[in-house]
């Protein structure tokens, strides 16, 4: 169904009204595409939220990468699994602490999304965040009971990854997360 990547929306209602099947990776490519409209319909007409890429990954994580909290939080209500993982066990809140989303952080997190979850790396989501360098996130994940002291399979934790990329915002709330996780409240 190319016209679920495409955006076209109204095409896509109206192969949907046709018998399309929309179980197969329509949604993931909408997603992959920012079609949060299309992302809707193909939902409404019972698409599964938790269908995988050959790689593993989903419409959730990439809406939740891209940013588009919209969808995310559609995909969310529909029963997308916020803690599915890819075949590098990455999931949904890594990519989107990764990339800086912090409403879709705090949205995953609501809806049950683990943060101490490592991937193949042994890597967090708060690794992800102290290496997307955003402070908000670093702090919505120590408010969600994050492990700050957890190691990826290098030796490092969250704070080794933040003095290495030099943020000292991340750094300090690193070092005295108790005060972090009450700044977040």
């Amino acid at each position: 169904m190319y016209a679920a990547g495409s955006g076209r929306t109204e095409n896509v209602k109206a192969l949907i009204a046709a018998g399309a099947d929309v179980n197969i990776q329509e949604l993931v490519e909408a997603a992959r595409r920012g079609r949060t409209r299309t992302v809707k319909a193909l939902i409404t007409a019972g698409a599964n939220p938790n269908v995988k890429t050959p790689y593993g990954d989903t419409a959730l994580m990439r809406e939740a990468c891209s940013g588009h909290t919209e969808s995310v939080k559609a995909l969310i209500a529909a029963g997308a699994n916020t803690n599915m993982q890819t075949m590098q066990n990455e999931t949904a809140l890594m990519w989107a602490a990764g990339s800086g989303h912090t409403e879709i952080v705090k949205a995953l997190i609501a809806a049950d999304a683990n943060p101490s979850i490592q991937t193949k790396m042994d890597e967090t989501a708060l690794m992800y965040a102290a290496r997307g360098g955003n402070p908000s996130i670093v702090k919505a994940l120590i408010s969600a009971g994050t492990d700050v002291n957890k190691q990826n399979a290098r030796g490092q934790t969250a704070l080794d990854i933040a003095k290495q990329k030099g943020n000292k915002d991340i750094i300090n709330l690193l070092s005295t997360p108790s005060s972090a996780k009450k700044a977040f409240k």
